[in-house]
């Protein structure tokens, strides 16, 4: 199975940190797996398995990722597409409808954000 992973950047939070054991741990189980990030520098790039395929797409900015996202996923065909954090699950939506893609599977993740709930001390 073909299977891309998605995030915003790879600065060095949970989400980077679950997307990336999980392209290692797909990996390891013999699926072909791309890790893709608008931003694709940063503390998270350190985890990422070497044998996981890395490929920066937005110019480090997730507002420029659609497109190039798009143009990734038309091209590699993915049977499934794994985001995580709102807005780069956003931009996946929108780069799999963009690139045609309807039989492929969306897989977003999100999380509650303990910087923004009041009742967390």
């Amino acid at each position: 199975m073909r299977i891309l992973c998605f995030l915003p950047d790879l600065d060095g939070g949970g989400a980077q940190r679950t997307l990336i054991n999980l392209a290692a741990t797909f990996k390891r189980a013999g699926h072909e797996v791309i890790l893709s990030a608008a931003q694709a520098e940063g503390p998270a790039r350190a985890w990422i398995d070497p044998s996981v395929e890395t490929i920066a797409v937005g110019s480090g900015q997730l507002r420029n990722a659609l497109l190039p996202l798009a143009r990734l996923l038309r091209v590699r065909r993915p049977d499934v597409v794994l985001s995580s954090v709102i807005d780069a699950n956003i931009v996946a939506a929108a780069a799999r409808a963009l690139a045609g893609m309807p039989r492929s599977k969306l897989v977003v993740r999100e999380t509650n954000s303990q910087r923004a709930r009041s009742d967390i001390g």
